[in-house]
């Protein structure tokens, strides 16, 4: 007996110094406590297509965008990402080119001993590499800077809370939260369910609907390291339907 009173402590002190296996984020409107280890390098790619009305024209907009996630320390991570993007117009016609290249930095400032609840307070800063005039780019700097919670429900569902806010050096700024909800069927397998809500520049070619979206999708390791997650999202204003997908390499 008097050597099982120590058990607490030697499975606290287990979870303290021994290696954790880190994942890419799960969710796509709200950033997972999924940070790669210290000089660990994450690997992968994200597809977004969408369409939408903005006054008489019907937009189809197509993103295909390589990234990078590398740790600093074991609770900071940098992010570098950049897009090509694809606009096809009607009436109008199509253009295709490099988007907005994208830096970001995540910081676990806060995680309990078991891994819930957690803060993480991110940045991301947007440089305008993208040709503004054909649509592919905001034509300015643009930083978005967000904090996110999470925490865990009966020991198999994950869920997340995002607030952040898009500042414009030239245009309004803009409002969004997203809140998600990881249903971990299995340690390789789990669905994906998320509203998101985007605040609307008012001035934007007439349209002042604010947006709100429902999105439902999955997310399935298929090795320890190759990792893919899939999302569709239907919603109000003037986006109908949003489809995500990306595939991540950790090495």
């Amino acid at each position: 007996m008097s050597q099982m009173k120590w058990l607490p402590v030697i499975l606290i002190t287990t979870l303290l110094v021994s290696p954790t296996q880190a994942e890419p984020n799960r969710t796509f409107y709200s950033l997972e406590n999924q940070l790669p280890r210290w000089e660990q390098l994450e690997l992968g790619t994200n597809f977004e297509t969408y369409e939408r009305a903005i006054g008489p024209q019907e937009i189809t907009y197509s993103e295909v965008s390589v990234y990078a996630r590398y740790g600093l320390l074991d609770n900071l991570a940098v992010t570098f990402e950049v897009p090509a993007v694809n606009i096809d117009a009607d009436p109008g016609g199509t253009e295709t080119g490099l988007g907005d290249v994208e830096l970001g930095f995540q910081l676990r400032a806060y995680e309990d001993i078991f891994g819930y609840p957690y803060v993480v307070p991110y940045v991301n800063i947007s440089f305008p590499t993208g040709d503004e005039d054909k649509g592919l780019g905001d034509g300015e700097v643009n930083f978005v800077g967000g904090i996110s919670y999470g925490s865990r429900i009966n020991d198999w569902i994950d869920w997340v809370l995002d607030v952040s806010y898009n500042v414009n050096s030239d245009d309004e700024n803009q409002l969004r939260v997203g809140h998600s909800y990881v249903w971990n069927l299995s340690d390789d397998f789990a669905i994906l369910t998320e509203v998101a809500y985007r605040e609307v520049q008012q001035l934007t070619f007439g349209g002042d609907d604010d947006e709100y979206l429902l999105a439902g999708g999955f997310n399935y390791n298929w090795t320890r390291d190759l990792e893919m997650g899939v999302s569709v999202a239907v919603g109000s204003g003037q986006t109908d339907v949003e489809v995500k997908a990306r595939l991540s390499y950790s090495f």
